[in-house]
């Protein structure tokens, strides 16, 4: 009778744990973001940041060249600026930024 008790208990507690595994599997499984997920949509939206700011800054310069005072040459097409190396730098940090997070995302779905 002893024994037919612990080989009871035992396949109950074989049980208990095999259903602990699943529910542990299965809420691993419901999570809706993990962590590198997070962190890949902050990237995203940091290079979104970095790019609408660049945009922002260009079209000001832009805007304040377009005067006939401040013009770099005498000729209408000497209208726009030269590219500057911080626009270059902004745009590739902004571009890399969200594209490192795009790839990061779709990695752990």
């Amino acid at each position: 009778m002893l024994i037919a008790i612990l080989a009871s208990s035992s396949k109950s507690w074989v049980c208990l744990l095999a259903n602990r595994l699943e529910l542990e599997r299965l809420a691993e499984r419901m999570d809706f973001l993990v962590i590198e997920q997070v962190w890949a949509i902050v990237l995203f939206l940091l290079g979104a940041f970095v790019l609408n700011t660049c945009s922002k800054w260009e079209r000001k310069e832009y805007e304040f060249f377009k005067d006939p005072k401040n013009r770099y040459g005498r000729r209408k097409s000497d209208v726009i600026k030269p590219k500057t190396l911080r626009g270059t730098l902004m745009t590739i940090a902004g571009t890399g930024l969200s594209l490192g997070g795009m790839i990061l995302f779709m990695m752990h779905i």
